[in-house]
């Protein structure tokens, strides 16, 4: 200062500048990655299961899809991990349509054959899909063991 030129580029600065870069980086790259869609399934309290026919079984589910996306979105809901599994809704399938920030709840049924669900406990895959994008969750599904 007393006649001295002051340095701009001091480390400290070029720390802070780094740590800066760095969040901003983060912040885009996190925005730029975020899925269109959230997904969240709840199964039914009240039953684990329940006996279709002498042959099926059916869990009780509320899917939760919430559109994150800019356009109104159709979803397609599929299930994978048994054979057989089959998704089954009491709604009307143009239920399954969400304008842009709209939260929509739907009840699902999932059937499968008492002999393929022959454990108490099996793990599966609920898949809904879009045009946007495509999301699963891994769920439980309570089969029937006597």
């Amino acid at each position: 200062m007393n006649g001295q030129t002051s340095r701009i580029m001091r480390p400290r600065i070029v720390i802070y500048a780094g740590i800066l870069a760095a969040l901003v980086l983060g912040f885009v790259l996190a925005f730029l990655m975020r899925s269109p869609m959230a997904l969240n399934v709840l199964h039914d309290r009240n039953t684990f299961y329940r006996m279709v026919d002498k042959d099926t079984i059916e869990n009780v589910y509320t899917i939760k899809i919430m559109n994150k996306g800019r356009k109104a979105d159709v979803y397609q809901l599929s299930a994978s991990g048994l054979p057989g599994l089959e998704v089954a809704t009491d709604v009307d399938v143009s239920m399954l349509q969400a304008a842009p920030g709209e939260l929509i709840s739907v009840p699902i049924k999932i059937r499968a054959s008492k002999a393929e669900a022959n454990k108490r406990l099996h793990t599966i895959e609920l898949h809904v899909s879009s045009e946007s994008a495509s999301v699963s969750e891994t769920i439980k599904y309570f089969g029937y063991k006597k």
